[in-house]
C-alpha cells in the first residue's frame, strides 16, 4: 500500500534536496507542509517532526487529467517525512493503490510508471 524508505540524513537535508532531485526526474515540488509547526500554531502540539511534500510530474498529470478528471482528487502526490527511532521515514501511497479507488484501465500503465519514478525520487531523497 505504501512506498517507504528510511534515511539517516537529517530532515532538513532531505527537504532541501527534494527540488533538485525532483527536477532531475522531470518532477517538481509544489509545496511543503510542516505539520508539527502548523499544529503547534493551532494549539495542538505534537512531539515529532512531520513534513509533507507535494510533488508532481507535469507529464503524468496531463495524461491522467485528460483521461479522467476525477483523478485530480488524488493530486498532487504527497511524500510524508517523519522522525522515528532516530531515523527519518519517507512514505507515500502507491499510485497503483490510489487508482483502485477510481479504476480506469487506460491509466494502469501510467500509474505503474508514476509509482516507479516516485519510488526512485524517494530513494534518492533518502540518500
Amino acid at each position: 500500500m505504501l512506498i517507504q524508505y528510511q534515511s539517516d540524513r537529517n530532515l532538513d537535508e532531505i527537504i532541501m534536496s527534494a527540488p533538485s532531485l525532483a527536477q532531475e526526474r522531470k518532477w517538481g515540488v509544489l509545496g511543503e507542509h510542516d505539520l508539527k509547526a502548523k499544529l503547534q500554531e493551532k494549539g495542538h502540539p505534537i512531539d515529532r517532526e512531520v513534513r509533507v511534500l507535494e510533488v508532481c510530474s507535469p507529464a503524468f498529470a496531463q495524461k491522467a487529467l485528460e483521461t479522467q478528471v476525477e483523478i485530480s482528487v488524488f493530486m498532487p502526490c504527497r511524500i510524508s517525512i517523519w522522525e522515528e527511532n532516530g531515523k527519518r521515514v519517507l512514505a507515500t501511497v502507491k499510485p497503483t493503490v490510489l487508482l483502485q479507488m477510481a479504476p480506469n484501465e487506460s491509466l494502469s500503465a501510467l500509474a505503474v510508471q508514476a509509482e516507479q519514478e516516485l519510488s526512485d525520487l524517494m530513494k534518492a531523497m533518502a540518500g
